[in-house]
């Protein structure tokens, strides 16, 4: 061993058995501890198999005598002996036979141990729960039924009840996606047989729509800009006899005005007293007309009048 280091070797010892519970006898209610419903064999942890349907008890794969045996299947007693790690040893024999103290004396155990005797199950379970009270878990391992599943009474409601659960829960769950999953459908089918219905209806709609954002696009274009029916109206009462417009030019609200007047002064302090234009003048100096004897005039002036 390198650098001097020793293989240590643990030791393990068995311990003693604790105290014991007492010996128990069973003579006049059937109990199965063994196998469930139905019997059956099963080998407990000191390797002894107990079947319960011929009620021998068998040691490293021998059967007790013949004469232990005799009677088995009539009245007897069940002996059963559990220690305090919780291994236990039970046998049935016929009630002529049944010794406690034999058997006893048999597990290695004191000839003067307790035995108790029970008549009913009231009594049995009673003694249950006080011996079950003071043992640990690990103690009560052993009595556990592994194999409950596989006796004949139980396996078939087992099985009939896991078929069931296991059926609902597939129907439940292929309910829980196959109601929405239908619903979504069927309302897809109601929406594509509308829209197949008033089709003609919506496209009347969406023309109706587009002529409309027209209509306010045209309308908000014209009404940035004066009236020429209202302005020439206006012209109509503001000229005096005898005026003569050659030529009119309309920008947003400036108009701009020549021709031929007998009195254009007149002609602009009356477009001045109207209250639709502002800021009327001449634009340029006045001069005669040769050929007709009358002022020549160019005004601008802001009407200010929208179409309503």
């Amino acid at each position: 061993m390198p650098h001097g280091k020793s293989k240590t070797k643990k030791h393990c010892r068995r311990q003693p058995d604790g105290p014991s519970l007492p010996l128990c006898r069973f003579p006049g209610f059937p109990l199965d501890l063994f196998g469930g419903p139905g019997g059956g064999s099963r080998k407990n942890r000191l390797g002894t198999d107990h079947d319960h349907r011929q009620g021998i008890l068998l040691r490293n794969g021998e059967r007790l005598p013949d004469e232990q045996r005799r009677g088995s299947q009539g009245d007897g007693l069940l002996l059963l002996r559990v220690n305090g790690r919780g291994e236990s040893r039970s046998l049935l024999l016929p009630a002529a036979v049944a010794d406690g103290d034999n058997f006893s004396r048999s597990l290695g155990t004191r000839p003067d141990a307790e035995v108790k005797t029970f008549t009913a199950l009231s009594d049995y379970l009673g003694f249950l729960h006080s011996a079950l009270a003071g043992c640990r878990l690990p103690q009560l391992l052993p009595f556990v039924n592994r194999g409950w599943a596989t006796a004949t009474r139980v396996k078939k409601p087992f099985y009939r009840c896991t078929a069931a659960a296991i059926f609902i829960f597939c129907l439940y769950l292929g309910l829980a996606f196959f109601i929405p999953y239908s619903a979504e459908k069927g309302l897809k089918r109601e929406n594509q047989a509308l829209n197949a219905r008033l089709s003609g209806l919506l496209q009347q709609r969406r023309q109706l729509d587009n002529l409309r954002r027209q209509q306010q696009q045209l309308a908000g274009t014209v009404n940035n800009y004066s009236s020429k029916i209202a302005l020439f109206q206006l012209l109509a009462q503001a000229l005096p006899p005898r005026t003569v417009i050659r030529q009119l030019n309309l920008s947003g609200n400036t108009v701009e005005i020549s021709g031929l007047s007998p009195q254009a002064s007149q002609l602009l302090s009356s477009l001045s007293q109207k209250p639709e234009i502002s800021e009327a003048r001449f634009s340029s100096p006045l001069r005669e007309d040769r050929q007709s004897g009358m002022e020549r005039f160019a005004l601008m002036f802001r009407f200010s009048r929208k179409v309503e």
